[in-house]
């Protein structure tokens, strides 16, 4: 769920572009409904965020197209499901452990596995058929074309006289 609009989204990463306190806040308000909607009561936080694999996205409009870049490191793209119903986008997939049990020697594990579902509402102005993706370097990219912009017409006023 995002509570930010699709315009004016603040770049998060990357150090060198400035980000306004308003913008940073706005962020954090919305991972905060995020990680309350996936676990509203706490309860698998102790157990499950550590083996949690969350897939991070940016989304940009760029001249004529909309494009959903999600980074998937050590994510098979055979394991990767991308569909469109109407005008949501839906990413799914999971990450495999390549722990097998816990006496394998493992003294430190910080990296993230499991599953993942990222669900993105898209604009009006976007083309749903015209969705193509691919896979690089552990990078998704979903691309949308723009529907060209529909001009406002003036419309003639008969009187009858």
């Amino acid at each position: 769920m995002n509570l930010i609009p699709w315009k004016n989204r603040p770049a998060m990463s990357g150090s060198r572009s400035p980000i306004s306190p308003v913008s940073r806040a706005r962020f954090e308000v919305d991972q905060l409904f995020d990680r309350m909607l996936q676990d509203p009561w706490g309860l698998w936080s102790a157990t499950s965020e550590a083996a949690e694999f969350a897939a991070p996205l940016d989304v940009q409009e760029k001249g004529s197209e909309l494009i959903v870049k999600v980074d998937l490191p050590g994510v098979d793209p055979k394991a990767v499901d991308v569909s469109v119903d109407g005008n949501m986008l839906t990413i799914s997939g999971e990450r495999k452990s390549e722990q097998t049990s816990e006496g394998d020697g493992w003294r430190h594990m910080e990296r993230r596995f499991g599953s993942f579902q990222r669900t993105l509402q898209l604009p009006d102005s976007i083309d749903a058929e015209s969705v193509e993706a691919d896979h690089t370097n552990g990078v998704l990219s979903v691309r949308f074309k723009k529907v060209p912009a529909t001009q406002a017409r003036k419309v003639e006023i008969k009187t009858s006289t």
